[in-house]
């Protein structure tokens, strides 16, 4: 499962599931996240790995999260990093219900992880 998580409220935001071996199930794109439960509500579970390409915690007030250091370190001069996320963007405060924590601290009946890759 992946999801590309838009940032605000009115972007869209991507979502693909595949099968064991890969084959692609089902794609789409939804805006709201009574949408996004809807079009996860309509497939099939659990699932093995949830990947979300969005911060999923958010702490920090101010400055950038550990992993957005790291990441942009690694991959800076290769043009690839992380937009900065935290808590001064309105988007990030408060954060959106129903994603953030309560995807990460439970992520059932979505699959067994939760994998953040922003």
């Amino acid at each position: 499962m992946g999801i590309d998580l838009a940032w605000g409220t009115t972007a869209r935001t991507g979502v693909a599931a595949v099968d064991a071996d890969g084959r692609l199930l089902r794609s789409g794109t939804v805006v709201t996240d009574e949408e996004l439960d809807a079009w996860l509500g309509g497939l099939p579970g659990p699932w093995g790995v949830v990947a979300v390409d969005a911060p999923l915690e958010v702490p920090n007030a101010t400055g950038t999260r550990g992993a957005e250091r790291e990441l942009t370190s690694a991959y800076g001069r290769y043009g690839c990093g992380c937009h900065v996320a935290n808590r001064s963007r309105p988007w990030f405060d408060p954060p959106r219900e129903g994603v953030g924590p309560p995807l990460v601290e439970q992520p059932e009946p979505l699959g067994e992880g939760v994998v953040e890759t922003a």
